[in-house]
């Protein structure tokens, strides 16, 4: 992927929110926070991949422009269907008049979900589409929905707890006389920010595909 871990907009926008000198405030730490599996975790990982390294590389190659156009697309309207339903929270929050931090609570929630399944639909049809595709993106198809299996738990539970008193913790910062708009702001650039972590994987994967189709145009 072009963008690492510890470049990514969430990462940096939860070190800045963080108060100065405080173990939450180091990348490094929410790094390690965002990668570390439990040891059920790591067999489960390990037991999928032992499966993936036994697949058969036998699998014909078929035509990828197609399916290239369809993933850029895909993903392009996805995030403006997303973007749009951020915004509609935000002008809930705002419109509010004095948004408090449950209403805050509830609007992330309510867009996690949102983008949870959808990022999993689009991410689930671009993995069928490239295990038809040549050997190389079987292999990576199938490897990416072990990863998914083996870490789609633990990112539900972090980004469901750990944002969300993040979050709370922001608001609180920012004390009663915190204007509306203000607050609305920060929300948005959270679940951007969000949204772009969730999106990685498959940007991944259509990376991978853009490369796979390169000696086809």
């Amino acid at each position: 992927m072009s963008e690492s871990l510890t470049s990514a907009r969430l990462v940096r926008l939860l070190a800045d929110w963080a108060p100065l000198g405080s173990a939450a405030g180091s990348r490094h730490g929410a790094v390690q926070w965002a990668a570390r599996l439990n040891p059920f975790e790591v067999v489960r990982l390990r037991a999928g991949l032992d499966a993936v390294d036994g697949l058969s590389a036998a699998q014909p190659a078929r035509e990828l422009v197609q399916d290239l156009a369809w993933g850029q697309a895909a993903l392009g309207d996805l995030r403006a269907s997303l973007t749009r339903e951020m915004q509609r929270a935000g002008e809930g929050l705002v419109a509010s008049g004095a948004p408090s931090v449950d209403a805050c609570r509830r609007a992330t929630q309510d867009l996690q979900r949102l983008m949870e399944s959808a990022e999993e639909a689009f991410r689930a049809e671009l993995r069928r589409r490239l295990w038809l595709g040549s050997p190389r993106l079987r292999r990576l198809a199938a490897l990416d929905a072990v990863l998914a299996a083996s870490v789609r738990e633990r990112q539900q539970r972090l980004l469901a707890t750990r944002l969300l008193a993040r979050l709370e913790a922001r608001i609180q910062s920012l004390g009663d006389g915190v204007s509306p708009s203000t607050l609305c702001q920060d929300c948005l650039r959270l679940w951007e920010a969000e949204l772009d972590l969730r999106l990685q994987p498959a940007l991944g994967l259509l990376e991978a595909l853009h490369n796979e189709c390169q000696p086809l145009s």
